[in-house]
């Protein structure tokens, strides 16, 4: 039975615009069913089926697939309200769930079960969705061990679509009622705000109080520390573990508000990244030195070294976000020597967790426990992979086994469909599809690990004899690309 009482206790209906609720009398012959885009501090999909004069409700962090080979994981929330179905707007911060919401489907939907309740205590729901963008055949099966947990599994019919070549989420992100991105409604809603912003709330350390720092000059430049390369996740205690993000590894340098922002090979960017230098000057400090990854996220907030490349070429420097994960020196004080475990205090007291993820500095959050977990989920979201790293360790500039990096595998036989080049007459990495099983080719993405100089400069050679004026299948925007 529908019970509004956990949805109602969660939200302030003088503050948030979000409807309350009336007695629960469908307004079709036919249940409704909505999905819901909801950016909150996370991005997912609320999945929502009319079930006993409410919706039922489950969030999708991944969002429905199309794909019968996808499970998307859906975790069972509180009974919605019917009224929330047509629900399109922003929830103010502070607020259950803050953040912007767009109906991203909507129709009706049927069952051959006699009682749909019934099913759902047994584990599993077969239904059918007549949307805009879902439609067909769907399976909800729960998971055993966690009663809130479920998968939500396309069925096999004319509706299914090949993740490799088309993501309806991707294809189709607006909203059905008003056509707008959760995107453009974010900025519809909000009063112009400063990606410069820094959180207030931090707590400052004196880095003078912190074991194995002491006191030397500010250094001109610092070479960062690089990870070991595993092929298992971590395991034992005194361990950090991080996302590995995919994008450029950059030092910053504060001295009294003047910024510098470096590469890996010590090459000044500042000049590419000058929303981030602005951002960083107005951090708390007189003085600092810090190590982070510059990235730019997609609309579920997984990063992607194309989209940045691509904001660079086109001088799109307020679309990037430098998120810093060590302090390596702070108001003359070298940290190099203190442990990692100290160095994240002192990170954390300059800068603060952001509630707004579309700020320009962001603190890289990390977890300690177990690895194999982080993993598991970073492999879902389609991350990289993760970085662990002991707490107990100096800051080394070179490649140690006191961070080690393990990255997510992609195995198979892949269609050659152009290069990149960022050196004349070698290849930077290689574009790849995949055969969708009916002769024709889907875009899957860069691949550049493993090219050495050598194989790299062969392959120019070889691939340079092939060229075509435009890609043979559906291609992103791509920097340096020859196809």
């Amino acid at each position: 039975m529908a019970d509004l009482r956990p949805y109602r206790e969660k939200r302030r209906f003088d503050v948030t615009a979000e409807p309350r609720g009336g007695e629960g009398v469908s307004r079709g012959a036919t249940p409704t069913f909505v999905v819901q885009k909801h950016a909150a501090r996370r991005l997912h999909y609320d999945f929502r089926l009319e079930i006993g004069g409410a919706l039922r409700s489950w969030a999708v962090p991944e969002g429905p697939c199309l794909d019968t080979k996808v499970r998307r994981l859906a975790v069972q929330t509180e009974d919605h309200p019917l009224e929330y179905g047509g629900f399109e707007g922003a929830i103010p911060s502070g607020q259950y769930g803050a953040g912007h919401v767009i109906v991203w489907d909507r129709g009706s939907w049927v069952t051959l079960v006699d009682d749909v309740d019934a099913a759902l205590d047994a584990g599993e729901l077969k239904f059918r969705l007549m949307g805009e963008k879902l439609r067909g055949g769907w399976t909800l099966v729960r998971l055993p061990k966690d009663p809130k947990a479920w998968l939500l599994i396309k069925e096999r019919d004319d509706e299914v679509r090949s993740l490799a070549a088309y993501d309806v989420l991707q294809e189709a992100p607006r909203s059905v009622l008003s056509g707008a991105t959760v995107e453009e409604l974010a900025a519809a809603f909000e009063e112009p705000k400063t990606r410069a912003h820094v959180a207030p709330k931090a707590r400052r350390l004196n880095p003078s109080r912190v074991p194995g720092a002491r006191l030397a000059p500010l250094p001109a430049r610092i070479g960062p520390q690089l990870a070991h390369k595993v092929e298992a996740p971590v395991t034992g205690e005194g361990w950090a573990h991080e996302i590995k993000y995919d994008g450029y590894r950059t030092i910053a340098r504060i001295e009294n508000s003047e910024v510098q922002l470096f590469t890996r090979n010590q090459h000044d960017w500042t000049h590419r990244y000058k929303a981030l230098a602005k951002a960083l000057a107005l951090l708390k400090c007189k003085t600092a030195i810090l190590d982070g990854e510059v990235v730019v996220q997609d609309a579920r907030g997984v990063t992607s070294i194309a989209l940045l490349e691509q904001a660079l070429s086109e001088g799109r420097d307020s679309a990037l976000t430098f998120f810093v994960f060590d302090l390596i020196y702070l108001d003359g004080y070298d940290l190099t020597q203190a442990t990692l475990r100290d160095r994240q205090k002192l990170l954390a007291g300059l800068i603060a967790p952001q509630a707004d993820a579309r700020a320009a500095i962001q603190l890289s959050e990390h977890q300690v426990g177990d690895a194999s977990e982080l993993f598991a989920h970073a492999c879902r979201l389609g991350l990289e992979g993760i970085v662990s790293k002991r707490l107990d360790a100096p800051y080394q500039q070179t490649r140690t086994k006191t961070w080690v990096k393990l990255k997510r595998a992609f195995v198979g036989a892949f269609v050659v469909i152009g290069f990149t080049t960022t050196t004349p007459g070698r290849v930077a990495a290689l574009v790849l599809a995949d055969d969708t099983g009916d002769g024709a080719l889907a875009y899957v993405g860069r691949v550049s690990s493993g090219l050495t100089d050598a194989s790299a400069r062969d392959l120019h050679a070889h691939l340079g004899k092939h060229l075509l004026d435009a890609p043979v299948t559906a291609s992103p925007r791509t920097p340096n690309v020859s196809w």
